[in-house]
């Protein structure tokens, strides 16, 4: 099985599900471990809320079979590599804020809407110690996380009111902002499958090892 990766210029990652693509060339899937307990659902805010549980219950649920890179792809097939953003493997960190990893789009489409249960990108993190690669020389990743992401529009504007968790139909109290990117667009971050001791909202993980000849 092999995926596409999406070569992408600048800021344009709002149209990458939409369409016209850059290059995608065929290339060898990113290994994903058979970890798939994730991160316990009774501390922290899901304890506190029972519906935000029953939420990331049932978000942990559907996705769970994404740990198989080779059903990820049925629904998510581009890694997305962005010039100049992520590193020329498609990894994406923050020497400053920490890691994230690999980013997976596809069927989900970037526009105004989002949905806690339908997240536009996948997040696979680096494995931390050993190898960065695998013996063929592919990077070696696990599920971590699910990114939610707006374009910046007319709706969402750049520098204006940001979109919050609560327009995505997860019961945080109080509603947690989505973040601005140099992505061209707003994220939130869900780390399900990933210890985040920033947080399970945070947009960066200091636990996720950072990219090797990341551009940040």
């Amino acid at each position: 099985m092999k995926i596409r990766q999406w070569h992408i210029g600048a800021l344009v990652l709002a149209g990458a599900a939409a369409g016209a693509l850059a290059a995608c060339n065929d290339q060898v899937p990113i290994l994903a471990t058979p970890e798939t307990r994730g991160v316990t659902l009774d501390a922290g805010p899901a304890a506190a809320d029972p519906q935000l549980a029953r939420q990331l219950s049932e978000l942990k649920q559907s996705t769970a079979k994404y740990h198989d890179l080779d059903v990820a792809m049925e629904d998510y097939p581009g890694l997305v590599i962005i010039e100049g953003l992520t590193s020329p493997d498609g990894c994406v960190s923050d020497a400053a804020a920490g890691g994230m990893g690999y980013h997976y789009a596809g069927a989900v489409a970037l526009d105004d809407e989002v949905d806690f249960r339908t997240p536009e990108l996948l997040v696979y993190a680096p494995v931390e110690g050993g190898p960065r690669t695998d013996p063929q020389g592919n990077p070696r990743a696990r599920l971590a996380a699910f990114d939610y992401f707006i374009p910046y529009s007319d709706t969402w504007p750049d520098g204006g009111t940001a979109p919050t968790s609560e327009d995505m139909g997860l019961a945080i109290d109080p509603p947690i902002d989505f973040a601005p990117s140099r992505f061209g667009g707003w994220m939130f971050h869900i780390w399900l499958w990933e210890h985040n001791p920033d947080g399970m909202f945070s947009n960066w993980n200091s636990a996720v090892p950072l990219c090797e000849d990341s551009p940040y």
